[in-house]
């Protein structure tokens, strides 16, 4: 397992010293001069050819001037015990003994509540308690089924092989789906992966919501001596699928937050900035077989016209959130040299968006350029930063990924060709 623990606060370079030597070395010796560039002599001179690349592929952040250790499993680069649990679950959820085959994303995209998608989830992965699953774990209990009196109760049993589960389907309307399948195997969460990736979401949905009835059903049985009739049962979960399908039909309100961050409900069409503001559309694009990231920052006025774009590139492979902090940084440094006064910033990443108000603080080059930002906001009292969706960002998605065919640095005063489209679309 790769050492989570990282010296230096540039958390994408993890080095393999070819000396014991260099196990002193910080990130700051390896610096040339006061501009932070990598000291190209130095690198070559310690590790081996293939590091040399990933070293000097790591950004060097302005924003960040002291070494520290940071912890590479969290975003904010400090130690947590719930994320190094994760990590050590992962390790051991790679072995043969725990990994179960199967499209589980499948499982989470049915059309179910949440509560019928996590029954799903528990069958496949065998965490039913089931009466002879709860016997195989020293539990002493009856291993009989509390239904039929007559079997033992295992997974197969409790959902399609007792006789009250097999007569719940045709009450709700899935007989067809379900007896189709019986035949063909006999593990139950094989059966459950065959209709999460053949049938519909719908189908698959209800299919969940009819097992979940069943188990509430069975639970009863044993906590409150209260029988259920299949009748009961395969009708209850049809009409409770139903009802919830109807609710999700409707959208949920949107959300607005005030300050200089705002989550919006409509924030999938890109919108036309007040009279007197200028909307500012920024993103950054990730070339990493060119080790190169590139980024963006698209003005525009209330007629929907771009008043000037800036595109930039750096030599270097940034992860995600490092690449959209510095895209909005450098789109606030352009508008603060431009002299613009009302500005909204517009960036597809929610999770950038919402760190801006956060007062909580990370060792992270993340959160460093966090710092920046809110610092410059705080300078420019009419500055905004909104969350928009991809849709609406179209125009400064396309030019960042097209930005790295441009000089380093590079502003327009007119729309390139590759954007045209966008501009239409969103002044339509």
């Amino acid at each position: 397992m790769n050492d989570p623990w990282v010296r230096g606060a540039h958390s994408s370079w993890i080095p393999s010293p070819q000396s014991q030597d260099v196990h002193s070395l910080r990130v700051s010796d390896l610096i040339a001069d006061e501009v932070r560039v990598w000291d190209i002599d130095k690198i070559e001179s310690l590790f081996s050819d293939d590091m040399v690349q990933a070293i000097l592929d790591t950004p060097l952040f302005a924003e960040v001037q002291n070494d520290r250790i940071v912890w590479m499993m969290e975003r904010s680069g400090r130690y947590t015990v719930k994320t190094s649990y994760k990590l050590a679950m992962m390790e051991l959820l790679h072995t043969d003994r725990f990994h179960v085959e199967g499209e589980w994303h499948r499982i989470w995209k049915v059309n179910s509540p949440h509560k019928a998608r996590n029954l799903l989830w528990r069958i496949c992965r065998g965490y039913v308690p089931t009466r002879l699953r709860l016997r195989s774990r020293h539990v002493q209990c009856e291993v009989i089924c509390p239904w039929c009196d007559t079997t033992f109760e295992d997974d197969w049993h409790s959902f399609l092989g007792c006789t009250i589960a097999r007569e719940s389907w045709y009450w709700a309307g899935l007989s067809t789906v379900l007896q189709t399948r019986v035949g063909t195997t006999s593990n139950l969460a094989y059966f459950v992966f065959d209709i999460c990736c053949s049938e519909s979401r719908d189908i698959a949905g209800r299919v969940a919501l009819l097992l979940w009835q069943i188990w509430a059903a069975r639970n009863d049985v044993i906590w409150n001596d209260a029988h259920h009739t299949s009748t009961s049962i395969g009708r209850t979960s049809l009409d409770a699928w139903q009802q919830w399908q109807e609710v999700h039909k409707h959208p949920s309100l949107p959300v607005v937050q005030h300050g200089h961050n705002r989550v919006q409900g409509n924030n999938s069409v890109w919108e036309k900035p007040s009279e007197t503001w200028l909307n500012c559309n920024v993103d950054a694009a990730f070339h990493d077989h060119n080790h190169l990231t590139s980024f963006v920052c698209c003005v525009r006025d209330s007629r929907g016209q771009i008043i000037r774009a800036q595109t930039k590139w750096r030599r270097a492979n940034m992860k995600v959130l490092e690449g959209e902090a510095v895209a909005l940084l450098d789109a606030i440094h352009f508008a603060d040299v431009n002299r613009w006064d009302r500005v909204v910033f517009e960036s597809d990443s929610a999770t950038l968006v919402q760190a801006l108000p956060s007062p909580s603080h990370g060792d992270s080059e993340f959160y460093a350029i966090v710092s920046s930002i809110i610092y410059q906001l705080s300078l420019h009292s009419n500055f905004e930063v909104k969350f928009v969706r991809r849709q609406a960002n179209m125009v400064a998605h396309t030019l960042a990924r097209a930005a790295c065919s441009c000089a380093s640095h590079r502003i327009f005063n007119f729309y390139p060709s590759c954007i045209e489209h966008w501009l239409i679309n969103d002044n339509s």
